[in-house]
């Protein structure tokens, strides 16, 4: 792409146009967001925050007159979009240069980038700063400062005089009343059968219609608890808000402040603000507890493979430590002896699948629990949409003691397979060794049950296996 450099002030970047979006084209698509589950707000409040925009304002003038060194990209009219990945490109393409050239041009390094591989959870993007790890190491760590989560325009409609709080709140008491609604007609249903699958049908349909600002809310919200940040950005390019998490409400619940609605021509003034306040100010340590009534911790009502809904503020993450195809494996702080897997089923709908697999195949196994393969302590849904497996811990990966454990891998695999069970991932980053020095097989969503196949298929995948076991070994 090409740029203009020129010694100017830094309004240069500010006064910078930004391409609109052209949906003239038509054949727009969304990402799925339905989830078998409803939407949670009963973990925060949600409430204004006053003066954000007269705040970034006033930041601008502040700095506003600093020379600098501009190195700004020449920007299109306009830029076509068929899906929400385009948003996300935009800013990519277009937002982020501005913003790294105006903060390079005062001595910081920032990226607005990916969030695989840094943050528990996927939201779309992060703010990254390379920071020193240590007093004199010489090495630097990515932090993230605050997360960006998108939206596109036709699946989160907003316009310029939008009140997110006062959307949730409608959406909150019109999704009440539709369940209350669905329930009564259930009942009725049940005398005539014929209807009940087609009104449900409809009514899970329309809920999903109906619930879109208490869906990107809550993920939002869930979003920067998990990952211990005080600020998020919710944004449809076109119009952008802007999150911050604060001290309690007064009913006692985690209070979570919003912007009012930020058009594209003050994205860039919006954002060079909050990289400003990031860069003093970006963590907050979720809650320890819920005052909610009727919820549950992180321990099963009774079976521990039934489904237990929990508080995403009951969730004390003390950091990932290790990234699997689309879930998360954290530690958490207040139970060392244990992991959770995490899977944003928002981002997307097959995870959960994956989630259930899994479940599935830990039920199936029980008898190889703690020896084999990890203790399954409980499957867990928080905000409705971040589903999790607790299990033990089990260790670090082998690496280059593989080759002294060849054999008990071998072993292991063969109970694995004389069990009815294909693991379907064969790696090394799926064999962990424990405090014990005992080798344990981890990570079940791809695999399957000889019971669930036919003999042919039984045959066919054993033996792809058993193959991908000996390249594994012999590597």
């Amino acid at each position: 792409m090409s740029s203009i450099f020129d010694y100017f002030f830094l309004s240069g970047y500010f006064n910078a146009r930004l391409p609109r979006l052209d949906y003239s084209h038509g054949n727009v698509t969304t990402t799925a967001t339905t989830v078998p589950s409803n939407p949670r707000t009963d973990d925060f409040q949600l409430g204004h925050w006053d003066g954000f925009k007269q705040e970034a304002k006033q930041f601008r003038y502040q700095i506003d007159k600093s020379p600098a060194w501009i190195h700004l990209p020449r920007l299109p009219d306009a830029i076509k979009v068929h899906s929400e990945q385009n948003v996300v490109n935009a800013y990519i393409r277009y937002v982020e240069p501005i913003l790294t050239a105006m903060y390079s041009s005062l001595g910081r390094q920032i990226l607005i980038d990916s969030t695989e591989r840094i943050c528990a959870l996927h939201p779309d993007l992060a703010i990254i700063e390379n920071v020193p790890s240590a007093e004199g190491s010489g090495k630097s760590l990515d932090l993230v400062k605050t997360i960006i989560e998108f939206k596109s325009p036709w699946a989160f409609p907003i316009v310029s005089d939008t009140d997110l709080v006062e959307r949730l709140e409608n959406e909150c008491h019109l999704f009440a009343a539709s369940q209350a609604y669905a329930s009564r007609m259930e009942l009725r249903t049940q005398r005539m059968p014929l209807n009940k699958s087609e009104l449900l049908a409809n009514a899970s349909k329309k809920d999903c219609e109906d619930t879109k600002v208490i869906r990107a809310v809550s993920q939002m919200y869930a979003y920067m608890s998990v990952n211990h940040l005080k600020y998020g950005v919710l944004s449809t390019y076109e119009w952008t808000f802007f999150f911050r998490r604060v001290k309690r409400s007064s009913d006692g619940l985690p209070l979570l402040e919003v912007s009012a609605p930020v058009p594209s021509m003050l994205l860039v003034e919006s954002f060079a603000y909050l990289i400003h306040i990031v860069n003093y100010d970006h963590s907050y340590l979720s809650p320890y507890n819920t005052p909610v009534q009727n919820r549950k911790c992180l321990s099963p009502e009774t079976y521990i493979y039934t489904l237990t809904e929990i508080s995403i503020n009951d969730i004390h993450v003390v950091s990932p430590i290790a990234f699997g195809r689309e879930a998360c494996i954290i530690r958490i702080a207040n139970d060392s002896n244990c992991v959770l897997k995490v899977w944003d089923c928002l981002q997307k709908r097959e995870n959960f699948q994956s989630f259930e697999n899994e479940a599935y195949i830990y039920e199936y196994a029980q008898s190889l629990q703690g020896n084999l393969i990890p203790v399954f302590q409980g499957k867990f849904v928080a905000s409705g949409f971040v589903y999790i497996l607790k299990m033990s811990y089990c260790g670090q990966r082998l690496g280059t003691r593989i080759n002294s454990r060849r054999q008990e891998i071998a072993d292991a695999f063969e109970i694995l397979h004389s069990a009815g069970i294909i693991h379907g991932d064969v790696a090394e980053r799926n064999i962990l060794i424990g405090d014990d020095n005992v080798v344990r097989i981890v990570d079940f969503e791809l695999s399957k049950l000889k019971r669930d196949m036919s003999e042919i298929e039984w045959a066919t995948q054993l033996k792809d296996e058993e193959r991908n076991i000996e390249l594994l070994l012999n590597n």
